[in-house]
């Protein structure tokens, strides 16, 4: 088997394990994964000497891990909030902001995304990112992620 067949291969299990799981399970987990991120979130604050951050983080899907309670954290501490927006011409992300009223509108494949309307965040401006959370099917104890295989965040 190539490589490009090993991925696949594990990506259709995690997914498939993922999307059957009891509803309850997962919200739970989800729960649990959003507190591990928002006192490591208020770490990373504590540590910038209480500054005001900024998280670029995906908007989740389907059976993924809500990032919702952690951007709402955010929201109430008056960080930045950067989520991405797909460019299907160049097959790129757009990183765009959003605020507590800002828009979000379904994207390509019926992804949560940004409104066209939200402050576009040009590649200069990336170096302000305090943290990114990126979604993924699997990821091994190394932070090694694989992801949905379009490429997108590794392109980033």
């Amino acid at each position: 088997m190539d490589v490009c067949s090993v991925k696949n291969a594990l990506r259709l299990q995690q997914r498939e394990a993922r999307d059957s799981m009891d509803p309850l399970t997962r919200q739970k987990a989800s729960a649990v994964a959003c507190r591990h991120a928002i006192e490591a979130w208020e770490q990373l604050r504590i540590n910038r000497n209480g500054d005001k951050l900024t998280l670029f983080s995906y908007l989740s899907f389907g059976s993924e891990i809500s990032t919702a309670p952690l951007i709402e954290h955010c929201w109430s501490q008056g960080d930045r909030v950067l989520a991405p927006r797909v460019d299907t011409a160049t097959r790129t992300m757009e990183l765009r902001e959003l605020d507590q009223h800002g828009d979000i509108v379904p994207g390509i494949w019926n992804i949560p995304e940004p409104a066209p309307t939200c402050k576009e965040w040009t590649p200069e401006m990336w170096a302000q990112i305090d943290w990114a959370v990126v979604p993924g099917l699997a990821f091994d104890r190394r932070g090694g992620r694989i992801g949905y295989g379009g490429g997108y965040y590794d392109r980033f």
